[in-house]
């Protein structure tokens, strides 16, 4: 008898005990260890039609710029209920409302905006009262960004849209799929923020330089 593998059935068990305490159904546990199965194993997924032109890489870049169209035109309408008009007011809010003040370039960076754009969202946010500023305790050549009591406010008034909107872009993927995503991304997120940090310093030819893609 191989006991880790009863161990592992106890400890299966034990999740199903959990999840139906008053449950003692032996077909309702096989079923649900069917499903837990069906998570967990690797599918094989239908690559999508490419055209001659098109390579691998090409169409993860336009499914990633799908994703984010889609991604950006849910947010639109869910925030219309709102006080806020783009996600970008609404990751400035959360960021001051996680880590307290910061610098408006710290705002920006953690944005993942370029200047400009930053900056625009930067006026939004102050015009509508959501945010103050103040002079710096060490940096005279800057000012401390914090979170006003309008703003939390927004903030607060927006978590639902948002939790909504979050669901619905992750869509049909279930909990082991999400957990590969998330991963991929990660990996694809520490591959190009050190090139995004340096990017405004850089030419084209030395972004590629340092991505070594090349």
């Amino acid at each position: 008898m191989d006991f880790k593998f009863l161990q592992n059935l106890l400890s299966l068990a034990e999740v199903f005990s959990e999840k139906y305490p008053s449950s003692s159904d032996m077909n309702l546990f096989a079923q649900w260890l069917g499903e837990q199965a069906a998570q967990a194993a690797p599918r094989a997924m239908a690559m999508p039609e490419m055209s001659p032109t098109e390579s691998v890489e090409s169409v993860i870049f336009k499914y990633l710029i799908y994703l984010n169209r889609y991604a950006r035109g849910y947010l639109k309408k869910a925030l219309g209920k709102t006080e806020l008009t783009s996600v970008d007011e609404f990751v400035f809010l959360v960021n001051l409302l996680n880590r307290g003040s910061a610098t408006k370039m710290e705002l920006i960076e953690r944005a993942r905006l370029d200047k400009p754009m930053g900056m625009e969202v930067w006026r939004r946010l102050y015009a509508l009262g959501f945010v103050t500023q103040e002079d710096h305790e060490t940096d005279k050549r800057s000012k401390k960004i914090s979170l006003s009591p309008a703003g939390r406010a927004a903030v607060f008034g927006s978590l639902e849209a948002m939790n909504q909107v979050v669901q619905l872009v992750t869509g049909n993927l279930n909990e082991s799929e999400k957990h590969q995503l998330l991963e991929l991304l990660k990996k694809l997120e520490d591959f190009h923020l050190p090139i995004h940090q340096s990017a405004r310093s850089s030419s084209w030819d030395e972004i590629l330089d340092r991505s070594s893609i090349n």
